[in-house]
């Protein structure tokens, strides 16, 4: 997670851009009756946060054994609501034949180790509503049919035609771009996941919502979703007519452009409302120290309607901290 710098408390106005990177990861300690508890945990997690009609979905299933001995037989079953199929799902077999249903089996895991489990299902390609879902989860640890630990992950899956929000988890990702009111939110050519999660997709999302109320914001809020890469992506921001610095705001040589020289072009929003600078890169690009976000560059678009630069790109560079950080740098 980024550091946390003292906040700003002036008024955020015309120049200073809100962004936030979010994951939504369900965390839940095991309180089962039997031989698991109070010695395991179980993180369960449906990534990414919001995923699009016909694409693919994550859920997986993190195991951990706190204790002292080992565990024997653990094994995971998955239930996916309707409007998701399993495409995926190393390790684990259907149950029945279902293509919703599946058990995973972790085997022994022993004292302070982990296990997981992870599948892939495809969102089905016409649905007509957003809405949220929740994948189940029932833990079993022991021989034979020991009373189930029930727990789940909820994310939010995307109708067809949804463009403010885009999300997927493909072996081989693709751009991805969000619009609303004309500002976007892409990243262009996302590298793949770290191979040490050993995911079989890299779960991506991007997003642009409106504006937080009263607040002083003069763009909406743009949002990334990303787990640890295999090495930090470009997140390029396009802010519309009115939204960037102009000439009135800084002091500059004719004929240059706003850049680095506005002294806070974005900010970091985190799940509190508190706001911080999100910094400049360092040459390389490379993050300044304590950060996982920096900004490579703000461009102002030549063709801004009243030429007064006040409309153009904020590109940064941005690396997921972990996988299921309940939230991190923007």
């Amino acid at each position: 997670m980024d550091r946390s710098p003292s906040t700003d408390r002036r008024a955020l106005g015309k120049g200073l851009f809100a962004f936030a990177i979010v994951t939504t990861a369900l965390a839940a300690a095991l309180a089962p009756t039997g031989s698991a508890a109070p010695n395991a945990t179980l993180t369960v997690q449906l990534v990414p946060a919001a995923v699009s009609a016909g694409q693919p979905a994550l859920a997986v299933a993190t195991f951990h054994n706190v204790g002292p001995v080992r565990l024997p037989d653990v094994r995971i079953n998955l239930h996916f609501p309707l409007g998701l199929s399993v495409v995926s799902a190393p390790g684990c077999t259907s149950v029945g034949g279902s293509s919703t249903n599946y058990v995973c089996g972790l085997g022994d895991v022993q004292a302070g180790a982990f296990a997981r489990a992870s599948v892939s299902a495809r969102v089905t390609s016409n649905l007509a509503q957003s809405r949220n879902v929740r994948v189940g989860f029932a833990l079993r640890v022991g021989p034979g049919t020991p009373p189930p630990v029930i727990t789940g992950a909820s994310a939010t899956v995307l109708a067809s035609n949804t463009v403010d929000k885009v999300g997927s988890c493909l072996k081989v990702p693709k751009t991805l771009t969000a619009t609303l009111d004309q500002q976007e939110t892409s990243l262009p050519a996302p590298p793949v996941v770290d191979p040490k999660l050993k995911l079989p997709c890299t779960p991506l999302a991007v997003g642009v919502s409106p504006t937080p109320p009263n607040r002083g914001f003069k763009t909406k809020l743009a949002s990334v979703d990303v787990p640890k890469l295999s090495h930090p992506a470009r997140v390029v921001l396009k802010f519309p007519n009115e939204t960037l610095p102009d000439e009135g705001l800084i002091v500059l040589p004719p004929g240059v452009h706003p850049s680095f020289d506005n002294p806070n072009p974005l900010w970091r929003l985190d799940v509190n409302g508190k706001r911080f600078v999100v910094p400049k890169c360092k040459p390389g690009p490379a993050f300044p120290p304590g950060w996982h976000s920096c900004v490579i560059s703000v461009v102002a678009d030549p063709n801004d309607p009243a030429h007064d630069y006040d409309s153009g790109t904020v590109t940064l560079l941005v690396q997921g901290s972990g996988f299921g950080d309940p939230h991190y740098i923007g």
